[in-house]
């Protein structure tokens, strides 16, 4: 993964490399294999270049092509579907292999215009300039993959990677106070899909383009979930074509010129692409590596099938895998504390900090990974009997009711009455609006558990506060409905965002089959009464599976995760109060005293030191967080 950035303006100033070099300066790190620019009239595009798949190993970007040297790109791109688009733009055979991604953009650019991004399958971020008529075509791939943050005054139009890059080019940058409030008192995904914590300076969102002219800029969507078509299969197909589907998304992420490697948590969607990964690079002679975030078993531990050792231990000796147990640290979480998140994202890094470090000892450059697959393919959606209900499919309903009471058994009467008591729930629960929801399933829109904001700060942002607060997260009464409100919420994508900026500093690239639009759309489009025949959705990827997943393991059952998460509790309650400690011992000054509260902190590290829950201590990270925020 690559890092782009650029300059255009409209007010007759020159764009030169000199004008750039201050962005190419503060994303350095994105380009270990080589930097390039171009400049001309009133625009200039950058690139930082690290190579991951075949091609890029020759190219040299920005860049035109010959059939359209009035256009410019500057890319970070994987294209998936290369044969489609070739054969659709009649690239001969023998010139393909030798074509880099940004070129085939620009070709299909130069053909289809705008549209042009409805046709790319795979990860993207990219900016085209039209020498010609002084416009610039920007766009990003449709589950966010890849990032794009930009800053427009009406004159200027400044882009990159990372908001670092752009804040190299606006001067005097001012906090987005309305945000950093909402963020210390509640979770602020939804918000961070489009915001920054720095005035002025957004994101273009998944799924979207960006159009800009001397008139100004136009936005529109490209892709949404409610675009995903209806399944119409015959049910002995479902299986079979989610195989198919799945096996494609990871055989074209395995595009690389480098060593591969998989994160293996035990679960699900992990352990199938970790599977299928193995298999399709032991089909060209080569291994991949599996890391994981478990700590190692200790001699003598046993294990059900339900728990992530006993499934990380089926799926390595069924492929000859050997798994890195690294595990996060206390000094993992103590860097998070330290870190401007508003400069560099924060998210799951600690999590995966040694795995980072390992893997780029290694050499390797390409890290799959199975975020994704519990929103959508292998998500266990309860609420197909809100569908049925919702759409008045009275048979499918009282067929799937029955067999969901039959689960109770033949035992005591209280535990049916319990039984039927769920059922009930799980029907009607997700047609209730929001604040009824809220209240019936104890969703407190991801309110932190203690917020330790300065009451002063809370107080002067209170309107805009609550005008930044996300949806309920929630079920709906159709499937379909619930996998799109969980893939917009904005967690996935700020999870995203992390990952890829913390993965360039490690010359490692993320790669998520579980996101493939094409897999993520026929999720959608399969209808319910799928899901009662195969139990809910988790078992239809199962099904698929096929003989892929060690039939030893249960794998209709939910994971267990005691080592993991007791090893993280461990760490963080150590980390959390080790940094309490070195804070509230100094002095504290500064800028940090206008946001937080000290004495907050010290009421709620007492009041929270006997909990065993790491959510307890939602609202006091956050609150660390602010002591690396740089003075303005």
């Amino acid at each position: 993964m690559s890092g782009i950035y650029g300059m255009v303006r409209y007010d007759g100033a020159p764009v030169t490399r000199e004008t750039l070099a201050p962005m190419a300066a503060a994303m350095a790190f994105w380009g270990p294999d080589g930097h390039g620019q171009w400049c001309g009239e009133g625009a200039g595009l950058g690139h930082l270049m690290l190579h991951v798949t075949p091609e890029s190993l020759h190219e040299r970007l920005p860049a035109s092509i010959r059939v359209a040297l009035h256009l410019v790109i500057t890319a970070d791109a994987r294209i998936d579907n290369r044969d489609e688009l070739f054969d659709a733009l009649g690239v001969p055979g023998p010139g393909r292999s030798e074509t880099p991604d940004s070129s085939l953009i620009l070709l299909a650019y130069e053909r289809w215009g705008s549209e042009c991004v409805k046709r790319l399958l795979g990860d993207f971020a990219f900016a085209i300039w039209d020498c010609r008529e002084r416009k610039l075509f920007c766009a990003r791939d449709a589950m966010g993959c890849r990032p794009f943050v930009y800053y427009f005054d009406g004159k200027r139009f400044v882009f990159a990677s990372d908001v670092k890059g752009v804040l190299a080019r606006v001067e005097s940058p001012r906090l987005n106070e309305p945000l950093l409030a909402a963020y210390l008192q509640m979770k602020t995904y939804h918000a961070e899909k489009r915001l920054t914590f720095f005035e002025g300076i957004v994101k273009l969102e998944s799924g979207h383009t960006l159009t800009l002219t001397a008139k100004g800029n136009q936005i529109d969507r490209f892709w949404s979930p409610n675009d995903a078509p209806d399944v119409r299969l015959p049910s002995r197909d479902v299986d079979e074509q989610i195989r198919l589907l799945f096996e494609q998304s990871v055989k074209c992420r395995l595009r690389s010129a480098f060593p591969i490697a998989s994160h293996l948590s035990g679960g699900l969607d992990s352990s199938c692409v970790s599977v299928v990964a193995a298999r399709a690079r032991r089909e060209q002679g080569q291994r991949i590596s599996v890391f994981s975030w478990v700590p190692a078993p200790r001699e003598g531990d046993t294990a059900g099938a339900e728990n992530e050792h006993a499934r990380i231990e089926a799926v390595c000796r069924q492929e000859d895998l050997t798994c890195q147990h690294l595990p996060p640290t206390i000094g993992s979480f103590l860097d998070l504390f330290q870190r401007d998140f508003t400069r560099d994202p924060t998210d799951m890094t600690a999590w995966e900090s040694n795995v980072l470090v390992a893997a780029e000892s290694q050499g390797i450059r390409v890290m799959l990974s199975g975020w994704g697959g519990d929103e959508a393919i292998s998500n266990t959606m309860a609420c197909y009997l809100s569908e049925f209900l919702a759409k008045r499919n009275w048979a499918d309903l009282l067929t799937a009711t029955r067999k969901r009471l039959s689960e109770a058994g033949t035992g005591p009467s209280l535990r049916k009455l319990r039984k039927s008591g769920g059922v009930c729930y799980e029907t009607l629960v997700p047609f209730l609006p929001d604040p009824l929801y809220s209240l019936a399933s104890a969703n407190t829109y991801l309110d932190h558990h203690a917020s330790c904001i300065q009451p002063s700060f809370r107080s002067a942002h209170r309107p805009t506060f609550k005008a930044l607060r996300g949806p309920a997260w929630r079920l709906f009464p159709e499937i379909r409905q619930s996998i799109s409100h969980r893939l917009e919420y904005g967690h996935l994508h700020n999870r995203l965002e992390s990952w890829i900026e913390n993965g360039a500093r490690r010359r490692i690239e993320y790669r998520y089959p579980m996101l493939d639009k094409r897999l993520i759309e026929f999720a959608l489009g399969v209808p319910a009464s799928e899901f009662v025949k195969n139990g809910g959705r988790r078992s239809l990827l199962i099904s698929a599976a096929g003989n892929a997943l060690p039939r030893r393991i249960d794998w209709s059952l939910a994971k267990r995760s005691p080592a993991a998460l007791g090893n993280v509790k461990k760490m963080y309650f150590e980390a959390h109060s080790q940094w309490a400690e070195h804070l509230l011992s100094n002095t504290i000054a500064g800028q940090v005293n206008e946001f937080i509260d000290t004495k907050r902190i010290q009421s709620a590290l007492g009041s929270l030191s006997s909990s065993s829950k790491i959510r307890a201590f939602s609202g006091i990270r956050q609150a660390f967080g602010c002591w690396g925020i740089r003075q303005m």
